[in-house]
């Protein structure tokens, strides 16, 4: 997708949006989707062994099952209390942040902003990355998440294109991180 047009510093992409709580609240449930679904699955199975410790143990008159059969339930119902809580301190310290770097600011200064160009993209905070630094790629109804070496999500918002288009910037990503492109 080179441009033979743009010179050196020119953008291909940019990206600018003010984000919303709404939009927090879905940047933390696309960044630890992986972690809830471990967590269920965590307790889908303790209910599985809890049910049949229940069905096998009734067939015996040993009472001392019933207390194994309760921490088990408690041990599950821990794991979905937990995640719950995990994401609502995420969506708080995330917002808390934010609000502080933004107090006093102009609301033009609120916003956000990435800039695409052919070797590298830039953010408002005045971070630069290269794509290979790029580790996973993740893709919303309303964000592309880009991981970068496993610490730093860089939002893109799908409608806050004020240079290039969403399709566009997918195909772009496909060419600029090939091996993370299967899930884009």
């Amino acid at each position: 997708m080179e441009d033979q047009n743009l010179t050196p510093t020119e953008s291909i992409f940019e990206n600018v949006f003010a984000p919303t709580k709404e939009d927090f609240k879905e940047y933390i449930k696309v960044a630890t989707q992986k972690s809830y679904k471990i967590r269920l699955y965590c307790f889908y199975a303790i209910c599985a062994v809890n049910s049949a410790w229940w069905f096998f143990k009734s067939f015996t008159e040993n009472s001392d099952h019933a207390f194994f059969a309760v921490l088990f339930l408690f041990f599950a119902a821990s794991l979905l209390v937990a995640q719950i809580r995990n994401r609502r301190k995420l969506l708080n310290a995330t917002i808390t942040r934010e609000k502080v770097l933004n107090s006093g600011k102009s609301d033009e200064a609120q916003q956000w902003r990435v800039t695409f160009y052919d070797d590298r993209f830039e953010t408002t905070h005045g971070s630069v990355f290269q794509y290979a630094q790029v580790s996973k790629i993740l893709s919303s109804d309303t964000f592309f998440l880009l991981l970068i070496e496993k610490a730093v999500f860089v939002l893109v918002k799908k409608e806050g294109f004020t240079r290039g288009n969403c399709e566009g910037f997918r195909i772009f990503l496909k060419e600029k991180c090939p091996t993370l492109s299967k899930r884009i």
